[in-house]
């Protein structure tokens, strides 16, 4: 339901992890699924304000391939 209203004039999404200090595999193939659902409508995808920890996660599960990581 959290990108379910993006429409074809969005151009950029930003997810904000600033305060998220853990993420989990259905975390991540919640992210996986945004991209897939966004992957034609959006020019791209961030992730920002990741802790070290879950930028590491990010990195080790080869998420900065998909996503701009911040």
């Amino acid at each position: 339901q959290a990108y379910a209203d993006i429409g074809n004039n969005t151009v950029k999404v930003v997810i904000d992890l600033r305060e998220s200090d853990y993420m989990d595999s259905s975390a991540l193939g919640m992210l996986l699924n945004m991209k897939k659902t966004l992957g034609s409508t959006v020019d791209s995808i961030r992730i920002s304000n990741c802790q070290p920890q879950l930028k590491k996660i990010l990195q080790i599960s080869r998420f900065d391939k998909k996503f701009d990581i911040d």
